[in-house]
């Protein structure tokens, strides 16, 4: 069901074009929406870097999310907003991107080249989708919450 609903309302945003700031799952899902896929499991690409808790660890405690560095990058909405380069970030997903929807341009990926965030090719249209938790590192990201809220 819950599926379903943010389907829904995903499309409907989609089409209207709402502002849109996914983290995590939504920048997953809004991907598989405009026709992309996913990574089902990170561990099955040879990587060092680790974007999972620890097995047996909470996805509700902080403390277990994984320290990890995504590149931002040049020429992109992100970029715009904090800055390109390296950034570190908190990360917490088991699944990551794998072919990008069209509409959408890579801008952020961790060293090893897991896609950590995507935005619109519609320059017009606010859709930032980030898979770091940004909401954890709220004295990092206020940039990104700050230009969300501007679009509202």
């Amino acid at each position: 069901a819950r599926d379903r609903v943010e389907e829904l309302v995903i499309k409907k945003a989609l089409v209207d074009k709402k502002p849109i700031l996914g983290i995590c799952r939504g920048m997953q899902i809004v991907n598989v929406i405009m026709g992309g896929s996913l990574i089902q499991e990170l561990t099955d690409v040879e990587t060092t870097e680790k974007h999972m808790v620890d097995p047996g660890s909470s996805y509700d405690d902080v403390a277990t999310f994984r320290g990890q560095t995504m590149d931002v990058l040049q020429g992109t909405r992100l970029a715009k907003i904090i800055g390109s380069g390296s950034r570190d970030v908190h990360c917490a997903h088991h699944q990551a991107i794998d072919r990008v929807a069209e509409g959408l341009v890579v801008n952020a990926k961790s060293p090893a080249g897991i896609i950590e965030g995507l935005e619109s090719k519609d320059k017009n249209h606010y859709l930032l989708l980030l898979e770091n938790h940004i909401e954890t590192q709220k004295e990092k990201s206020h940039e990104i919450w700050e230009s969300f809220v501007k679009v509202l």
